[in-house]
């Protein structure tokens, strides 16, 4: 299964009400995502969101709340690279930067990335 891998941040922006057009782009993304069943998320992305939620937010979510929305986001796949995926990523990402030095690192790595890992 191909799909959209969703960082905490898109998560945290989504559900902090000071985030303004952050916010409005973070639920409308989320939602397309969901709609059409391709996004993607990690064990540590809905960790990081629900310790960011709830203590790092200027409007904290409780702690009943935040729960919900990993327990919500828990039932999309999952995207669990492994150590194998991760070292031929990291390849893939230096062999991207030797034709495109202009981009950064983290682009080309996270991107590579994804394409090699299937949901699981």
């Amino acid at each position: 299964m191909s799909g959209e891998f969703v960082d905490s941040n898109v998560l945290l922006y989504a559900h902090d009400s000071g985030a303004g057009p952050k916010r409005v782009r973070a639920a409308t993304l989320l939602e397309r995502l969901g709609d059409e069943r391709r996004g993607l998320v990690s064990s540590q992305a809905l960790m990081e969101f629900y310790v960011a939620a709830t203590r790092k937010l200027p409007g904290r979510l409780d702690h009943r709340t935040a729960a919900a929305i990993v327990r919500d986001f828990g039932t999309w796949p999952a995207f669990l690279p492994g150590v194998g995926d991760i070292l031929e990523g990291a390849r893939l990402a230096r062999h991207a930067l030797s034709r495109n030095a202009h981009r950064p690192l983290r682009e080309n790595w996270f991107e590579e990335l994804k394409r090699l890992v299937p949901a699981r």
